[in-house]
């Protein structure tokens, strides 16, 4: 049977080349693969979890090669059945524990989750959400909760992100190979990381993910990790480069919001004090928004600049027709709040929608009539305008509870391991809050392979130091009685 196959396989190949037909030559090269993939799948399914977590960074979009479909592979091919089997066991029950069911986060996501399937009911685009509410529940499925089924403690945690940076590193060599081919110059960014990252702000944003756990490891993981202690001396210095040339401006500046967080870890500044400083400053800001307008109309630093005028741009709202045309995406998406603020016009529906709610005095020279370039250009109005009010507060809320746990695991727990991977993620997942004031990736399977996987860590983190001191605290009662 093994020979007949192989006969059969070697035939396949051999047809293939001689009808000189890409798609069918792409699809023999998958059968070993696709059968290496089965075979983990059935007899050791996390072996599976760690293979697609190290192949999603090199994963390649069909469309940037010429063959016309949105899809990325193999990372997307792989998840679908993956997330069938979560899904599986999930209905089963006994694959989580029934009170991590209970945690704020994971009650959060599923009510935010339940809300886009209503607003998936009611949308102007039944299709266009079902697809959307579809990618995000397979996201959900293989990120979040498999990630809560196979994170047994800090240590794997640390070992399934450094297999994602690995693999990550590959693309960023391959982006510098190409932007040294034209001096590091600005103009080529958005090519450099094709064929492995649909644009340079999805590239940098991914590696402003990763990019703490990298960092902590170099100063912080001598002693606790020493593989990725030696391998972060390579990639520190490489993921660096590889965000100062994405020239991303969203990713640099969520790069110095980072640091502000590190600093308030490092000083172990209580979670309520860090919100109800971030409350002050919204309202100073909101307060002093006249004369900030007067400050940023008269910005002039342009894109393409040096380095230092190219982050100045971000504040250019004079003529930079990059930051002009995200304000026009956002006060369309205002509008469409504004006529549907309950259950807005659908998940996945601003891009086919926004169009007639444009105002012309804000329109650019990169505008367009047909909901053809681009999107809401923001994690958070995005969801504002496509599910309402609900779905903004709920992703909102669900941001504050992961933070909050986050803060608490780094505050008290008494296992040093736990803290640096909570540190990490925190970090990383700032890197994300911030950056998604400018854009939005969650639909993107490697952007939200982090943002989901890191969120569970999270939860599982907190959720077992909750356990452990509600044992330690029972003990204690006993020993008193």
């Amino acid at each position: 049977m093994i020979i007949l196959s192989a006969v059969l396989y070697i035939a396949l190949l051999v047809f293939a080349m001689v009808q000189d037909d890409r798609t069918l030559q792409m699809l023999a090269l998958a059968v070993p693969f696709a059968l290496f993939f089965g075979y983990l799948a059935v007899f050791y399914p996390k072996g599976y979890f760690y293979g697609l977590f190290f192949l999603l960074p090199v994963s390649v979009n069909l469309e940037d090669i010429g063959l016309g479909i949105g899809l990325s592979i193999p990372g997307e091919v792989l998840v679908l059945p993956f997330a069938i089997f979560v899904l599986a066991n999930l209905l089963k029950g006994h694959f989580l524990p029934r009170s991590i069911w209970k945690h704020p986060i994971t009650v959060l996501l599923l009510l935010n989750l339940s809300w886009m399937l209503v607003t998936t009911l009611s949308s102007s685009m039944p299709l266009v959400s079902l697809k959307y509410f579809f990618i995000r529940m397979v996201f959900v499925l293989v990120f979040y909760f498999a990630v809560l089924h196979f994170f047994q403690d800090s240590r794997q945690g640390v070992t399934l992100l450094w297999i994602f940076v690995l693999s990550l590193g590959t693309t960023v060599v391959w982006a510098m190979l190409k932007h040294s081919q034209f001096g590091f110059i600005q103009e080529v960014n958005g090519w450099a990381p094709k064929p492995f990252f649909k644009d340079h702000t999805v590239y940098g944003a991914t590696l402003a993910l990763v990019f703490p756990l990298v960092a902590m490891t170099l100063f912080f993981g001598r002693k606790k990790f020493p593989l990725p202690y030696l391998l972060s001396f390579i990639f520190f210095p490489l993921l660096i480069a590889g965000m100062l040339l994405s020239y991303s401006r969203a990713v640099w500046l969520s790069a110095g919001v980072m640091l502000l967080m590190a600093l308030i870890l490092l000083f172990r500044i209580r979670f309520k004090i860090v919100i109800a400083g971030a409350g002050l400053l919204v309202l100073v800001l909101l307060g002093l928004r006249n004369p900030i307008l007067d400050r940023l109309n008269s910005v002039q630093g342009e894109r393409g600049s040096n380095l230092r005028e190219h982050l100045e741009s971000s504040a250019n709202i004079n003529s930079s027709v990059s930051n002009l045309e995200r304000i026009n995406r956002w006060e369309s998406a205002l509008d469409m709040f504004a006529e549907r603020p309950v259950v807005g016009f659908g998940p996945g529906t601003y891009q086919f929608q926004y169009a007639p709610y444009q105002d012309e005095a804000l329109t650019t020279r990169i505008s367009t009539w047909f909901g053809d370039v681009g999107g809401a250009h923001s994690e958070y109005l995005k969801p504002l305008s496509e599910s309402g009010l609900p779905g903004l507060l709920s992703f909102l809320a669900l941001v504050l509870a992961v933070l909050n746990s986050g803060f608490n695991v780094f505050r008290n727990s008494a296992n040093p391991d736990d803290r640096f991977l909570a540190a990490a993620i925190i970090l990383g997942l700032t890197t994300y809050y911030v950056h998604g004031l400018f854009n939005y990736f969650l639909h993107t399977d490697k952007v939200a392979a982090l943002f989901w996987g890191m969120t569970a860590m999270i939860t599982v983190l907190d959720y077992r130091l909750s356990v452990n001191n509600f044992r330690k605290n029972n003990v204690l009662s006993e020993t008193v009685e």
